[in-house]
This record gives C-alpha cells, structure tokens and sequence, in this order.
C-alpha cells in the first residue's frame, strides 16, 4: 500500500473515485493524504482528483468539500 500527501491549504475541493473500500477522515492538517494501491492524483481544474482501482483511506482536512463520484465497494 502506498502513500502520498497532497498540500492543499485549509478547505480543499476533492473529488473522489474508487472502485474498492472508501474510508475518508478528517484532521486537522492542510494537507490531504491518501493511501491505497495505484493511486492517481491527476490534475484538475476543480479541486485534487484521486483515483483509486482498489481500496483507498483518505484524511482530509475537516473543511474539506469532498464529493465521491464512484465507490464499488463498502
């Protein structure tokens, strides 16, 4: 399982795709990190985009706007 951290400031715009097992947390960081497996962080007009073919956690900073746009898992 990989890792990345992502610095976005206090109150980021993430858009969320995952095909496994989603967990998301907020913290107190600006910064969001991700874990999973082939993670993806390709770059996007509005806000971080993370795509993840399996399972992926994520913890984001509590002002975060997070919108899931695909979860095939629980």
């Amino acid at each position: 399982m990989s890792e990345q951290r992502v610095e976005t400031g206090k109150s980021p715009q993430i858009i969320v795709q995952c095909r496994g097992d989603l967990k998301i947390k907020g913290w107190v960081e600006t910064a969001v990190l991700v874990k999973g497996s082939n993670i993806i962080l390709p770059e996007g007009e509005k806000g971080l985009h993370v795509e993840s073919p399996g399972d992926g956690n994520l913890m984001v900073p509590v002002a975060s706007a997070v919108m899931v746009v695909e979860n095939k898992g629980d």
